[in-house]
């Protein structure tokens, strides 16, 4: 559209310059060169106004409020404590005796003496251990494991200790395990494999595998049981009957 005005009125002052020159009268009865007028208020052509609607029914600039989200604090909230039930297999432990230094544990009947914790760490074959133990006084052997219960202490005290093995009371007498209590033996806990992949007791070693020792995964069996030839070294676990001085 301003273009077309532009023309227009370029036009206009090309006629005019023209009249000026001579080439025709003015005033006279002659040509008139014509008016050019741009109407204005009437019902003729009206020149455009652009305007940017605001506030009407129009284009409106959309004006985006995202709400700012509230930062929450992490609140570190401790997991639930889960009460421990004790377990119908794993035995009461007692602190050791404060009468007595030579009983670290006490269980049932019996009171305990852990070698380990008392010569250094030494180690002995199985007739060296049991004579360590005896000569602690009256009443002291090798430990006999009898009961399952007993069993599981045993157990409880080599893994806690990290020992890799200990020796018991337990050999061959005639053609069966003894205890040195004289109670009955039973096989609680021998392990299903050994050196030559067979159930214990298999006498596999040359000149016969007479005592019994607890091996701590010795063979990835757990601690369990093994006829064992009586020379190695390992430490022991002693017995008394209880309250015996």
């Amino acid at each position: 559209m301003m273009k077309f005005l532009l023309m227009l009125a370029l036009a206009a002052a090309a006629a005019g310059d023209l009249f000026r020159g001579g080439h025709f009268s003015h005033g006279g009865h002659g040509f008139r060169p014509p008016t050019f007028r741009i109407p204005h208020g009437g019902h003729g052509f009206r020149p455009p106004t652009f305007r940017i609607p605001h506030g009407g029914h129009g284009f409106r600039p959309v004006t985006v409020h995202r709400p700012v989200q509230p930062v929450r604090p992490v609140v570190h909230r401790p997991a639930p404590a889960t009460p421990v039930r004790p377990s119908q297999s794993r035995p009461v432990v007692h602190q050791p005796s404060a009468t007595d230094p030579l009983v670290d544990r006490s269980l049932g009947e019996s009171d305990y003496h852990f070698s380990w914790l008392h010569d250094g760490g030494k180690t002995y074959d199985w007739e060296g251990a049991n004579r360590y133990c005896s000569r602690l006084g009256r009443g002291w052997a090798g430990i006999s494991i009898e009961t399952r219960e007993e069993d599981n202490f045993v157990n409880e005290v080599v893994e806690a200790s990290g020992l890799p093995w200990i020796w018991t009371s337990g050999h061959l007498k005639g053609h069966g395990f003894a205890w040195e209590s004289g109670k009955p033996f039973v096989g609680l806990n021998w392990s299903p494999t050994g050196g030559n992949g067979r159930p214990q007791p298999d006498n596999r070693e040359r000149g016969g595998e007479r005592c019994l020792g607890v091996l701590n995964n010795f063979y990835d069996d757990g601690i369990k049981w093994h006829d064992i030839a009586c020379h190695h070294d390992k430490a022991i676990i002693c017995e008394r009957p209880r309250g015996f001085h």
